[in-house]
């Protein structure tokens, strides 16, 4: 199994009990008896696991829930276990249909423009999700969840700073909510440690259905947490470089159809043009932000913003003129 190289693609075992929902001696347990992952220490520290291990773990737990022994799924492949996970748990859907059973959605707050898009028409149901509230700016989100009271929270960000963390915690509290979900873009491994220490299960995109319906199932009964001060951060990152970068082409519905509608160029060039640009665009606005959060680091911050944008442009470019071709606009 080949491990990352990134620092921020390292997990601890206590953050992997928390993604997971497998408790650490349970996580040792599967390791040590069954093989069914192998951590690295690095520098002599404690177990580190890797995305992969992370994505194995998720899926053998979905399994060992729908019945099957450890000892059975530890060793199999991650396309495996994937496709057991999907077998499975159409086989208990259908007893469950068939018996008349079938496990209670959880009602959802979703805040972004791209989530609530892919999770219409239907999608929303197949991961065990009912939307109670869907909305684009922080100030609408918080007061419609005060009223809605959703299970679960599902966040979308294209970065992720301090104080949005202390967004993410002030939403859970006055929504009443269990958990919640952040589906970010770019994020500082130290903010995301600290994310870890509330109830959030944080996934970098793209995310997948799959892997989305996954989190979610793994999210506990609903149970109020503690209230906190409320606070509002509806404006956006603003440009203060002054750099004159070309403004967006796209809108971020308009990408996210691009990203999930089906194609006739075989090499699906409009979906992974249009991921390129959401990537780029939130490194750009990552920038921005960075010019002053690291003061002596302003020109330097400054220059990655300008050069991200020049080359958001240039894909934006690319993709306009294959989506004209294929159809799409």
């Amino acid at each position: 199994m080949t491990k990352p190289e990134s620092r921020d693609d390292w997990y601890r075992i206590g953050a992997v009990a928390r993604l997971t929902g497998v408790p650490p001696v349970t996580l040792r347990a599967w390791e040590r008896r069954y093989g069914a992952v192998t951590t690295v220490r690095q520098e002599g520290r404690a177990r580190m696991y890797s995305r992969e291990d992370v994505e194995r773990l998720t899926l053998i737990k979905r399994l060992v829930d729908l019945g099957n022994a450890i000892s059975t799924v530890a060793t199999l492949s991650l396309a495996e276990l994937a496709r057991r996970v999907h077998r499975d748990a159409a086989q208990v859907a259908a007893q469950e249909a068939a018996s008349g059973i079938a496990a209670p959605l959880l009602r959802a707050g979703l805040l972004g423009v791209a989530l609530p898009i892919r999770l219409r028409d239907g999608a929303a149901e197949g991961i065990g999700l009912e939307v109670a509230v869907a909305e684009t700016r922080a100030a609408d989100f918080a007061a419609a969840c005060r009223q809605s009271r959703p299970d679960l929270l599902l966040l979308e960000y294209p970065t992720v700073q301090a104080d949005t963390v202390e967004e993410i915690v002030d939403f859970l509290a006055v929504s009443g909510a269990a958990r919640a979900i952040v589906v970010y873009g770019i994020a500082r491994k130290p903010v995301l440690a600290s994310l870890e220490q509330h109830p959030v299960t944080a996934l970098r995109a793209p995310v997948g259905l799959a892997e989305l319906g996954l989190a979610v199932r793994s999210v506990p009964a609903s149970g109020a947490l503690p209230r906190a001060a409320t606070r509002s951060n509806e404006a956006g990152p603003t440009d203060s470089t002054g750099s004159g970068v070309a403004p967006t082409r796209f809108s971020p519905v308009e990408l996210e159809r691009f990203s999930s509608e089906s194609s006739t160029v075989a090499c699906e060039c409009p979906r992974h043009l249009a991921e390129l640009v959401i990537a780029l665009s939130a490194f750009e606005t990552y920038s921005a932000q960075c010019v002053s959060l690291s003061p002596e680091d302003a020109e330097l911050h400054s220059w990655l913003y300008r050069t991200t944008g020049r080359a958001r442009a240039m894909m934006e470019e690319a993709l306009e003129r294959i989506a004209r071709q294929d159809g799409l606009i």
